[in-house]
């Protein structure tokens, strides 16, 4: 389920442009797993996720997990950088590498 190409592009506060309709809402959110702890996204579009609650990261770390809907369904494993960490410890991941989760993977 990912974001279909925007006609416009748009300028985010940190003034690059998100040229992929960014998706905010609550019932279109997905969950990021990250060793073994689901967190739920604040936004996210084809390149990049807002989320909160990831404790201990800092801006350049890598981060790897799995992404699903908000019912559960597996949708792809992923690998990210933290681009950004607002003032109330929210993590903008930049997503590098997403990938569909074979069977094997789920079992």
């Amino acid at each position: 389920m990912l974001a279909r190409k925007s006609e416009h592009t748009s300028e985010r506060r940190t003034g690059d442009l998100c040229k992929y309709e960014r998706i905010s809402e609550a019932e279109k959110q997905l969950h990021i797993i990250v060793d073994g702890e689901k967190f739920p996204t604040i936004n996210w579009s084809v390149n990049d996720c807002l989320v909160d609650g990831l404790k201990g990261q800092k801006l350049g770390d890598r981060v790897a997990g799995t992404i699903e809907t908000l019912h559960a369904v597996p949708m792809g494993a992923f690998i990210s950088e933290v681009v950004r960490i607002d003032d109330q410890g929210r993590a903008a991941l930049r997503f590098i590498t997403v990938a569909p989760l074979d069977e094997a993977f789920l079992k």
